[in-house]
């Protein structure tokens, strides 16, 4: 049943219906509100009426504030989401959900494109349209045609980092860490097994396998364990390493490996290069190596092979020799 009174220089709407809350809307002239009743009634007698009330009520902020305070405590890395939630809170929070369309996220995403790489642009839709799915899948707030980042473009992905640490890059790296075994021996690990800087720092005595020769690697980014070889190289690396108390193999924390790599490049003098590289120069090498795609991807621990094919770059020179 619906109802219309007039309240100062409005028409308020209300529509009552049995299984259903009720319905309250404000039109400026009666004609609009007659039209937006039958609507209603109609959606409902096909059962096809989406109730879009709460996500007229709720800002994006609100939605944003309820997943940092109930999703990211629960995530691994999830602290790396915060300064997205508090940039897409600043820029869109003001909006309530029923009015975030599609051509304002469309909006929001070529000014970011003038100021950042596509490749965050991407990451920051990709986490309001994962906030805005939970919000629609876990807590209920419909909206009439869904998430409105599904409906938007998305910048086209950038160019993977193609570089790759020289011979004497490598060779001038390891003698600025002369003096920090530990960093000394993290970077050759890390260009022996491509494992990621968390994954390094994360690693435990009792995670190695001396007679099978093999690491495990129980929490990682994907959250999928995996257990990987260890090349003569490492496990003499790792042999030659004092025993701590504690049973951690390093010690150090993730961001002090990356503190402590970007000053031996100073100090030897070497440009654009990244602790990150380390796992996309120890990628390349294996497959260099002779290995498949499969037998890669089980020691990197990458689900997706167009991402395995990004982090990869072979030097053509070493092809030379294959092609006879």
């Amino acid at each position: 049943m619906a109802t219309i009174r007039r309240r100062g220089n409005k028409y308020q709407v209300q529509i009552r219906k049995k299984g259903f809350p009720p319905l309250t809307q404000s039109f400026i002239n009666k004609s609009t509100a007659l039209t937006w009743i039958k609507k209603i009634e109609a959606e409902i007698e096909r059962d096809q009426f989406i109730d879009c009330s709460v996500a007229q009520q709720t800002h994006l902020s609100d939605i944003l504030d309820r997943y940092e305070t109930e999703i990211i405590p629960h995530k691994r890395g999830g602290s790396a989401e915060k300064p997205r939630t508090k940039l897409l809170r600043t820029t869109l929070g003001h909006l309530k959900l029923q009015d975030l369309k599609p051509h304002i996220i469309a909006q929001y995403r070529d000014y970011r494109l003038q100021r950042v790489k596509s490749s965050t642009v991407r990451r920051e839709l990709a986490l309001l349209s994962h906030v805005i799915n939970i919000a629609i899948i876990d807590w209920g707030i419909d909206l009439p045609k869904g998430n409105p980042v599904s409906s938007i473009r998305l910048p086209s992905e950038a160019n993977g980092r193609d570089r790759r640490i020289s011979n004497q890059e490598e060779s001038q790296l390891l003698k600025a860490f002369s003096g920090n075994q530990v960093m000394k021996s993290i970077m050759v690990i890390a260009i022996e097994t491509g494992m990621r800087r968390g994954e390094i720092a994360a690693m435990q005595w009792e995670h190695v396998n001396w007679p099978s020769q093999t690491l495990s690697i129980p929490i990682t980014k994907t959250e999928i364990p995996r257990t990987i070889p260890l090349s003569n190289k490492a496990v003499d690396v790792l042999r030659g390493l004092p025993k701590r108390l504690d049973g951690m193999v390093w010690g150090v924390r993730p961001d002090s490996i990356t503190q402590a790599f970007e000053r031996a490049c100073r100090r030897a003098e070497i440009q654009d290069l990244r602790f990150h590289d380390l796992r996309h120069e120890a990628t390349s090498r294996f497959f260099e190596i002779g290995l498949s795609i499969m037998e890669v991807s089980s020691i990197t621990g990458h689900k997706d092979v167009r991402m395995l094919k990004r982090y990869t770059h072979i030097r053509p020179e070493n092809l030379v020799e294959k092609l006879g």
